[in-house]
Order: structure tokens, then C-alpha cells, then sequence
């Protein structure tokens, strides 16, 4: 969660909308906003959408997304905007390789070929964002080069990441920000 969706999606993806938009002038960030309010996430993924993206975002490579909603954005983001980008667009595969990458880490089953082909990606992609961007890797994207030796250890890792623990927080966040004292918070959360 922290590593990938909080970290390197945001990375990748402000940097390669920023490419779209600012410099090849595919599309603009209102056709892009325009296109993610309008379209079908389907019953399961409505609640995840993100608000609209500034361009102060872009500039800050940080999208005010949650986890969750950039999970969601990422996975439907080449059909949101994909007949807007040629196929051959250097940058548009560096998208469409970390969406593979995200799919790979996130299965629920692996064999050793899953865990090899995850670990070219990760390098493939590692090599590519620095071509491209000319960027140093941040230790968030580091970090994704140890996920094969950590899967082939304890597993897939959705069995050991924090999503739903993280949800929690989100009630106690309602309360604290309901409350007047600010005394002792969590001893007025604890009531609660």
C-alpha cells in the first residue's frame, strides 16, 4: 500500500500525465478530469474515485489521491484516456508496464515463474522511469525490487499488507475530528 500506491504509482503516473499533457499536448487536464468523473467504474470501484487533479499536483508529483483511489485510478486509466495516446508513445508503456506490475504483485497465487517474471518487470520498469524521467529512484521504488524474495518467503502479499488496518483509521479520524477537546484524544476516542 504505502510502497506502491501511495508511492510509486504516484511517482510514475504525475510524471507521465505531466509528459501527456504539458509537453506531448495529447490531451488536456480538463479532458482527462472530465473523462475519470464521467466514467463507468461499475458497482465495486464507485466509492473509490478520486476528486478531479490539478495542475498543482502535477507540478508537485503528489495526486491528492488515497490508496485506494489510485489503485482505482491506475487500473482504469488506460481506458479512460487510452484512444487519446498512441501505442508506440514511450511513455504510455512505461504506464502500461507498471499496471502489469501492479496486477503481478497484487495476485493471490504465485509460482516461480510469476516470481521471475515479477522481478524482470520491476527491473523493467526501474530502467525505463530512469530513461525516461533521468530521475534517481526514491526508496519507495526500491523497495519493489525485494517483493519477490519477500512473496517467495511469506507469500502473496496481500496476506500481509495493511489496507485493512488501515481502514480503521478512518473512524477514529471522524471522531477526533468531531470532538472539541483537545485535551487528551485518545482517551476521548477511547470512550467513544
Amino acid at each position: 500500500m504505502h510502497d506502491l500506491f501511495e508511492g510509486v504509482c504516484h511517482y510514475d503516473v504525475t510524471q507521465i500525465l505531466k509528459q501527456l499533457i504539458e509537453v506531448d499536448k495529447l490531451f488536456s487536464l480538463e479532458t482527462l478530469n472530465s473523462r475519470k468523473q464521467l466514467f463507468n467504474y461499475g458497482k465495486t470501484e464507485i466509492g473509490n474515485i478520486s476528486p478531479p487533479i490539478k495542475s498543482n499536483h502535477l507540478q508537485g508529483s503528489k495526486l491528492h489521491m488515497s490508496a485506494r483511489e489510485m489503485w482505482t485510478f491506475c487500473h482504469f486509466l488506460p481506458l479512460i484516456i487510452g484512444d487519446l495516446v498512441p501505442c508506440n508513445n514511450k511513455y504510455w508503456k512505461l504506464l502500461c508496464l507498471l499496471i502489469e506490475m501492479m496486477d503481478l504483485i497484487l495476485r493471490a497465487e504465485f509460482d516461480d515463474n510469476d516470481i521471475q517474471l515479477l522481478t524482470s518487470k520491476i527491473k523493467q520498469h526501474h530502467n525505463q522511469y530512469k530513461s525516461l524521467f533521468g530521475n534517481t529512484l526514491k526508496p519507495k521504488s526500491h523497495f519493489l525490487l525485494h517483493y519477490p524474495s519477500i512473496i517467495k518467503k511469506m507469500g502473496p502479499l496481500k496476506h500481509i499488507w495493511c489496507f485493512r488496518f488501515e481502514a480503521k483509521h478512518k473512524e477514529l479520524k471522524i471522531c477526533s475530528n468531531n470532538t472539541n477537546s483537545r485535551r487528551n484524544i485518545p482517551y476521548t476516542i477511547y470512550k467513544v
